[in-house]
C-alpha cells in the first residue's frame, strides 16, 4: 500500500510535463491547495449538516425527514434528468472560459431551470397519488422554485472552479450553509413543520445565487445563444445526460422503492443512514469536481494524454483517507448511531454498516470517474451506472424476498461492486491500471475494520459509556492505519517545502 502514497514533488512534475517545469510546479501547487481548501469547506459543511440534523431530529416528528426524502427523490429527479454538463462543459472545454460560450451556458441553465420548476408543478398530483400523501401536492410545486434560482447562477462559479480558484467558492459556500442552517432552525423551532425545510432550502439557493453574482469576478453573464459553443457544449454533455438520467435511477431509486416498502418512519431512518455512509464518498465526489477533474483536464490539454503514474499517485493518498473513514463507519456504525441519536433511529447503525461497504466501491469508483471524463470518455460513467442500476432490478428484490428489508438494503450495497467492475476495466484499456493499488487499499480497509470492531466491542463489555466505545473504535483504527499514513505526511510537507523554496 506504501507505494499507492506517491511523492507529491513527483506528483507536481508529472502534471505538465518535464518541458514547461515551472508551470507543472505551480499547477502542481494550486491542486494541493485547491485539494485542501475543497476538502475543508466540504468538511466544515458536513460537520454543519450532521450538527443541524442532529438537532433538527430532536425538533421534528420522524415523518418530517421521510416526507422530505420524497420530495428531495422527485426535484433531484428531474435535476439529473435534464443535466447536459453544463458546469463540467465550462472547466473541460478549452474555450470554455470565451464570452459567447459563458453566455450560451447561462441561457441553457437559465431554460432549463425553468423548465423544471414547470415539470415539478405538472408532476406533484400524480407522485402525490402514487405515495397516498396529499401534501405533496402543495409542498413539490414551492419546493420545485430551486430548479429556478440554481438557474440563475452565474458562470463565474464554473470560471472559478476551472481555474482551481477555490478560495471565494469555499467562503462563498460557508457563508450559503450557515445562513441556512441557523435559519432552519428557527424555522423549525417555529414552524415545526416540513416548511421549515422548503423555506430555508429556497433562501438558501438565493443567497448562493446572489453571491456567485456579487462576490467572483469576471464576465457578467447575458442571455445569447451562440451556436458553436451550444454544439460543443452538447456533443460533450449528451453522455453526461444520459448518465445522470440513469444516475437518478441509480440513487433515487432506493428511496423510491423503500418508500414503498416500508413506513415514512422507517425512511426516515434510512436517510440518516445513508446521510452518514455516504459523506466518504460524496467527499470523494466533490473533490473529483473541484480539483480532479480540473486538473486532469489541465494534463490532457497539455501533453494530450494521462499515464499511468500520474493517475495512481494522484489518487492513492485519497484512498488511504477514504479506507480509514470507512473502516470506522463500517466498524462502528451503531455505536456512532448511539452516540448521535435517540433511540427512534437505533435501526439506522446497521443500515450504516450495511451501507459503508457498497460506498466503498463508490469511493474508488470516484477516483476513477475524474480522469476518464478528462480523457473524453464521459459515455462510460453512463454505462457504469446502467450496470449499477441492473444490479439494483437483480439483488434488491432477491434480497428483500430472502431477508426483507434488511435483505434489501444489503442488495442495494453490493450493486456499487457492478459499476465499478465496469469502470476498472475501461481505466485498465486506458492503461491507467488502478487494479492492485484497489486491492491493496481494500485490504487495509478490511483489517482496519476488524480491528476496530472487536475493539468496540471489547470496550462495550468494559463500559456503557458509548463516547468510550467510539473513541475505541477511532484509536483501533487509527493505529492500523498510521504506519502507512506518516510516511506519506512526510513526503507531503517535503514537496510543499519543495515549491515554497
Amino acid at each position: 500500500m506504501t507505494d499507492a502514497l506517491p511523492s507529491d514533488t513527483e506528483s507536481t512534475e508529472a502534471l505538465e510535463g518535464d518541458p514547461q517545469p515551472d508551470e507543472a510546479s505551480r499547477l502542481g501547487a494550486r491542486v494541493r491547495r485547491g485539494s485542501l481548501i475543497s476538502i475543508g469547506q466540504y468538511a466544515i459543511a458536513q460537520i454543519l449538516r450532521l450538527a443541524t440534523n442532529l438537532i433538527l431530529t430532536r425538533l421534528l416528528f420522524q415523518e418530517v425527514f421521510g416526507l422530505m426524502a420524497l420530495i428531495q427523490v422527485l426535484i433531484v429527479g428531474l435535476h439529473l434528468f435534464s443535466d447536459v454538463g453544463i458546469g463540467p462543459s465550462i472547466v473541460q472545454n478549452e474555450k470554455g472560459d470565451q464570452p459567447e460560450f459563458l453566455d450560451t451556458a447561462f441561457t441553457v441553465q437559465l431554460f432549463r431551470g425553468v423548465s423544471l420548476w414547470l415539470l415539478c408543478c405538472v408532476a406533484a398530483y400524480p407522485f402525490a397519488s402514487f405515495y397516498d400523501e396529499p401534501r405533496l401536492l402543495h409542498l413539490l410545486p414551492v419546493a420545485g422554485l430551486t430548479a429556478v434560482l440554481a438557474g440563475l447562477q452565474s458562470t463565474k462559479f464554473w470560471t472559478y472552479q476551472r481555474d482551481l480558484r477555490l478560495g471565494k467558492i469555499a467562503v462563498l459556500d460557508i457563508i450559503t450553509q450557515v445562513t441556512s442552517a441557523t435559519l432552519m432552525l428557527v424555522l423549525a423551532y417555529v414552524l415545526r413543520s416540513v416548511w421549515a425545510l422548503i423555506i430555508s432550502g429556497l433562501i438558501n439557493d438565493a443567497l448562493r445565487t446572489l453571491l456567485t453574482h456579487v462576490m467572483l469576478e469576471g464576465h457578467r453573464n447575458r442571455i445569447r445563444v451562440h451556436r458553436a459553443s451550444l454544439v460543443s457544449m452538447i456533443r460533450f454533455g449528451r453522455w453526461i445526460f444520459f448518465s445522470t438520467v440513469v444516475s437518478f435511477c441509480v440513487s433515487q431509486t432506493d428511496r423510491l422503492v423503500f418508500g414503498k416498502l416500508a413506513s415514512l418512519e422507517v425512511l426516515a431512518t434510512y436517510s440518516i443512514a445513508v446521510v452518514l455512509a455516504s459523506m466518504p464518498s460524496a467527499a470523494l465526489w466533490h473533490l473529483t469536481g473541484t480539483v480532479l477533474l480540473p486538473a486532469y483536464s489541465r494534463i490532457v490539454q497539455s501533453k494530450g494524454a494521462l499515464s499511468s503514474e500520474d493517475f495512481l499517485r494522484v489518487r492513492g493518498p485519497l484512498l488511504l483517507a477514504a479506507a480509514w473513514v470507512l473502516s470506522g463507519m463500517i466498524a462502528g456504525g451503531a455505536i456512532a448511531i448511539d452516540l448521535l441519536y435517540d433511540d427512534r433511529y437505533a435501526d439506522a447503525g446497521w443500515m450504516v454498516q450495511m451501507l459503508s461497504v457498497g460506498a466503498w466501491f463508490m469511493v474508488v469508483d470516484a477516483t476513477i470517474a475524474p480522469s476518464l471524463m478528462a480523457l473524453g470518455q464521459s459515455q462510460w460513467m453512463a454505462a457504469g451506472n446502467l450496470a449499477k442500476l441492473i444490479g439494483m432490478a437483480v439483488l434488491i428484490p432477491i434480497g428483500f424476498h430472502l431477508f426483507e428489508f434488511p435483505g434489501a438494503i444489503g442488495g442495494y450495497a453490493m450493486t456499487e461492486v457492478l459499476r465499478y467492475a465496469l469502470s476498472t476495466t475501461i481505466a485498465h484499456r486506458r492503461n491507467l491500471s488502478p487494479l492492485g493499488q484497489d486491492l491493496r487499499a481494500t485490504g487495509m480497509l478490511i483489517v482496519g475494520a476488524a480491528v476496530g470492531w472487536f475493539a468496540g466491542h471489547g470496550a462495550g463489555r468494559v463500559t456503557d459509556i458509548v463516547f468510550l466505545q467510539a473513541l475505541a473504535v477511532f484509536a483501533a483504527v487509527t493505529v492500523v492505519f498510521l504506519p502507512v499514513a506518516k510516511p506519506a505526511l512526510r513526503r507531503f510537507r517535503a514537496a510543499r517545502a519543495g515549491v515554497g523554496a
